[in-house]
């Protein structure tokens, strides 16, 4: 049986707690462990001590090996809690994520996606996409900038047909079964996201740069003679200076020549050498997110396809990672004092530096590519979270003949607690609804509403909705203008040229959904309602849909001009014990009612004083 939110939020919570304790117990035994290596250590320190002042106390060596032994053993138990306490930590924060967006309190998420605002887009602003109260802010699950960017995109550049908007319901609904799979993959890319998320959007840039760079001169001749043949003239130097007589000098030629070869670019290639530590966790994660996607067995065509792309070329890429993360085990060998000779001896930073650079030459071609795929996944999965926590919700229909739009009980799907639900419907016949009502009565948000579930349904997503039918819509708004100071645009013109682009793309015969709200308000009032008129009706005659709101009652007499093309509908508030209250329900017909005298009065404005006045006026 399907959970309910109630169900879910109780679950998540239960899930997160059990975790917690798990996480607090591995900190616990954390401390433990510290304090049993410190105890050890002072062991092998006096036991070390004592056995210089008494070598034939035979049991002082016992005590000094086993001293050493158990450190060690304390150290790799150290390494395997500290491992478990940040995969608990991680389960737990996926878990708490997950109520608190089912209990509403998701605004208080870090990532909000402020950087994708884009004034000029053609909804996104005005349906609260982006930034503090969006609908990124509440969906997005993703761990890569790669992925936060193709999240991004999935809103701004919905689906173009229906076959790809099944395919992608497809994909959405099989990621929210296999819900514990997804929880996993997410759970990798945090448990490595210290590079990848240090608030610095450039960050990927870096590593893809940094991947691509080769240095065509440790491919050279003369590069793999020096790395091959000086080490070897040293070794036999050396033990040619051991075992034969003759000028010492003689016999240091070679390694002094080694010796200079080695010195110089050291500190630059230890630069180069230390971006493979800085580096290497974040990879780790990349490459264990790509086995996650490589063994897993999808069902839905668009998962199958992104598995597939994974095996096509000749480089597996968990494999390639893989090999990445050998060469940086020898790198960190570098970093030990005592190395130092043998990686004199060995021309260890060179061998290194050679194996690094031919791991960028195969691999780094596609990098971009595979981290596009990991992006995407986590993006696919962000948007899954839909299909694996709402089960009210609906899987809209998309309409292809038929031009419509029937929404039953359709609701914000950001107001997760007390929404109120109305029915929507436009047909070809009546194709603008005109919403009139007074302030906070939700005629504004009935039009994020019914544009929201739009977007939704052409990025694939379910609706907040018990019946959900349209076609393929463009998507516009002009909801939301204001002055802008840079660009010396005051918020009637930015309205302007709103509207035009809306114009410009029905005269281009797109299927234009537009959504108006208080249009032209910035205007005088007869202008205003003038516009407004003309702006509808040529709409209407574009074959346009959509929804006006308005606090114009000049505007309802659009319904018998039109000959219902146009139809009223509005919002209706209700007064008792002195205060204001909206249902919240749309009714037909235009509203009768307004409230903004009523605020005025609250608000402090003497009303009975101002009318004396004007009244006073009018008589002089």
């Amino acid at each position: 049986m399907k959970d309910g939110i109630e169900q879910k939020i109780k679950k998540y919570h239960r899930y997160g707690e059990r975790y917690k304790k798990r996480w607090n117990n591995t900190v616990q035994r954390l401390d433990r462990n510290a304090n049993k290596r410190m105890g050890l250590a002072g062991v092998f320190l006096l036991s070390g001590t004592l056995q210089a002042f008494f070598p034939q106390q035979r049991g002082l060596t016992l005590v000094f090996v086993l001293s050493i032994i158990g450190f060690l053993i304390l150290l790799r138990t150290h390494e395997r809690l500290k491992k478990f306490e940040g995969i608990y930590r991680i389960y737990h924060d996926l878990y708490e994520k997950d109520k608190k967006r089912l209990e509403g309190k998701w605004r208080e998420f870090p990532e909000k996606g402020e950087e994708f605002i884009d004034e000029d887009h053609r909804y996104s602003r005005d349906l609260d996409i982006f930034g503090q109260g969006s609908v990124f802010q509440w969906l997005n699950h993703t761990v890569s900038l790669t992925g936060k960017r193709q999240l991004a995109e999935f809103f701004l550049h919905p689906l173009e047909t229906k076959e790809a908007v099944e395919l992608r319901q497809g994909s959405l609904k099989e990621l929210g079964d296999k819900n514990t799979w997804a929880r996993k993959y997410l759970a990798i890319g945090n448990l490595h996201k210290d590079f990848r998320r240090k608030g610095k959007n450039e960050e990927s840039e870096k590593l893809v740069k940094w991947i691509k760079e080769t240095k065509a001169g440790e491919h050279g001749t003369f590069y793999t003679l020096m790395r091959t043949l000086l080490p070897i003239g040293t070794l036999l130097s050396i033990i040619a200076g051991v075992l034969l007589k003759g000028p010492i000098s003689f016999f240091l030629i070679v390694p002094f020549l080694q010796f200079l070869y080695f010195s110089k670019g050291f500190p630059g290639r230890g630069k180069v050498l230390g971006l493979v530590k800085e580096y290497q966790n974040s990879l780790k994660g990349f490459e264990k997110q790509l086995i996650a996607m490589e063994k897993m067995n999808f069902s839905s065509a668009e998962l199958k396809k992104l598995h597939k792309n994974l095996h096509e070329g000749e480089i597996i890429p968990s494999n390639a990672f893989h090999d990445l993360e050998k060469i940086a085990s020898r790198v960190m060998n570098r970093q030990n004092l005592f190395f130092l000779p043998i990686n004199y001896l060995l021309l260890w930073d060179h061998h290194c530096l050679y194996q690094l650079d031919n791991w960028k030459r195969k691999t780094g071609e596609h990098i971009e590519e595979w981290l596009e795929q990991i992006g995407k996944m986590e993006a696919l999965i962000s948007l899954s979270m839909i299909y694996r926590d709402y089960d009210e919700w609906t899987v809209p229909e998309v309409l292809v003949e038929k031009k419509e739009v029937k929404a039953a009980k359709i609701g914000h799907p950001l107001i997760t607690r007390g929404r109120v639900d109305n029915d929507v419907h436009l047909t070809r016949a009546t194709p603008i609804l005109l919403i009139t009502g007074s302030n906070m009565s939700g005629k504004s948000t009935l039009l994020r509403t019914v544009g929201l579930n739009l977007l939704f349904m052409q990025m694939g997503l379910k609706v907040a909705a018990t019946e959900f039918e349209a076609p393929i819509f463009n998507l516009y708004t002009c909801m939301r203008i204001s002055d802008n100071l840079e660009k010396s645009i005051s918020s009637f013109y930015g309205e302007i040229l709103r509207v035009k682009t809306i114009i410009e793309a029905t005269k281009k015969s797109e299927d234009v959904f537009f959504l108006l709200d208080e249009i032209f308000k910035g205007t005088n009032s007869k202008d205003r309602h003038l516009g407004a008129k003309i702006l509808i009706h040529q709409l209407y005659n574009e074959g346009a849909m959509g929804l006006v709101s308005t606090h114009d009652l000049e505007l309802v007499t659009l319904e018998d001009d039109s000959g219902a093309g146009v139809k009223n509908y509005h919002f209706q508030e209700t007064y008792y014990n002195e205060e204001i209250h909206f249902d919240y329900r749309l009714k037909e017909g235009h509203a009768t009612t307004s409230n903004a005298l009523v605020l005025m009065k609250m608000a402090g404005v003497d009303l009975d004083k101002g009318k004396e006045f004007i009244e006073g006026g009018e008589r002089c």
